[in-house]
């Protein structure tokens, strides 16, 4: 089922509202031919990008640690030491996931411009111009997502298993690989909503998952709070449950309240620091059943009675009560990404392709 006023949600819709209170972000119209390619079958990508030239899925090589921090200092102060810092991004995580780097996989495109006359459409030659300057402009990497979804389910396609991309390849490979962004692509969504299909870009941050809350509106009243991420116990949040209640109510009223154009809704909230003008954004969603709701019920939600407003916030109050990572189901086994499960040197994904050219050399031979 559709939400009524998707439309609403749709970034580019609401963007503009809050500029000032989130992520900087550029949208990014998608051609026709873009739409089409992102709506085939298959993980491929699109002639006039390189296909993969190599693939190092090394197993517990990762000396990259830009995807995660350990440094506190940027994250919220209640109470120092308290928080874990996990790697996240600027956009559901858009959507922002915390799941950590266990393995490298390192994917390399490269342009060919030897092959640009004959095989590059200019779809992808207009929209990797835009993408690069972009990432450019974000120092080196970006958050992807269309108009109301992010790919979260794919963030095990790229290095550190998160979305810090630094390429159109790396967009088009999780975008392609992403159930969740088939929501976005169907053509129902698209004629009940009647806007253009955006691909956007935001600039990546380092979030603490300890610190990011879905807030649900109801009547234009704020009457849920919820950990953003039920996977993990966060003492610091326990420990400081009223300032954080308290807030993130007085964000409410002072940015969100009778600004955003519709009166139910719900939107997540991410914090740096311990004063309410350094929350940030992160997405806004219906106030409806296609959005998860986290900690609370639909019921619960949707009760005229409401909430009591000492129950306002609602989080893992220990550890035993974490629930599962439903990311975890979109993943591949653990063996394919490990270099340690290879043939004579070569990582499974590698001796798998070589196997398939030979297969497909010896059927010619037999062809003929």
């Amino acid at each position: 089922m559709i939400p009524e006023d998707i439309a609403s949600f749709s970034f580019a819709s609401w963007y503009p509202l809050f500029k000032q209170h989130t992520f900087k972000s550029e949208i990014i119209a998608l051609s026709d031919q873009a739409v089409t390619y992102l709506r085939e079958d298959g993980i491929f990508l699109p002639d006039g990008l390189e296909k993969r030239t190599t693939s190092n899925y090394t197993a517990g090589s990762a000396d990259d640690t830009s995807g995660s921090a350990d440094d506190t200092s940027g994250s919220a102060n209640y109470t120092s030491g308290s928080a874990n810092y996990t790697s996240g991004s600027a956009a559901d995580t858009s959507d922002h996931d915390d799941i950590t780097a266990a393995h490298q996989t390192s994917v390399e495109t490269e342009w060919s411009s030897d092959d640009e006359d004959k095989t590059a459409q200019q779809w992808v030659l207009d929209l990797k111009a835009r993408v690069d300057e972009v990432i450019r402009k974000f120092g080196g990497a970006a958050f992807p997502k269309l108009n109301w979804s992010s790919p979260k389910d794919a963030c095990w396609m790229l290095p550190n298993r998160n979305l810090k991309c630094s390429s159109l390849a790396d967009i088009l490979l999780v975008l392609k690989a992403s159930t969740f962004v088939g929501f976005d692509l169907s053509i129902k969504v698209q004629e009940a909503a009647r806007v253009p299909l955006d691909l956007v870009l935001r600039e990546w941050s380092e979030i603490n998952p300890g610190w990011e809350f879905r807030c649900f509106v109801k009547d234009n009243t704020l009457v849920g709070i919820s950990q953003r991420y039920t996977t993990a116990f966060y003492a610091h949040i326990n420990q400081n449950r009223e300032n954080v209640t308290g807030d993130i109510k007085a964000f409410f009223a002072q940015h969100v309240q009778q600004r955003f154009p519709l009166k139910n809704y719900t939107f997540d909230i991410v914090t740096f620091t311990t004063d309410t003008e350094d929350f940030m954004l992160v997405d806004f969603n219906p106030f409806d059943p296609v959005t998860d709701s986290l900690l609370f019920t639909w019921e619960e939600l949707q009760d005229a009675n409401g909430i009591p407003d000492d129950e306002l916030l609602r989080i893992v109050s220990y550890p035993l009560a974490i629930q599962p990572d439903d990311m975890r189901q979109y993943e591949v086994p653990a063996d394919f990404m490990d270099s340690r499960f290879s043939t004579n040197g070569r990582s499974l994904f590698d001796f798998l392709g070589a196997e398939l050219g030979s297969q497909g050399a010896s059927d010619e031979e037999n062809l003929n």
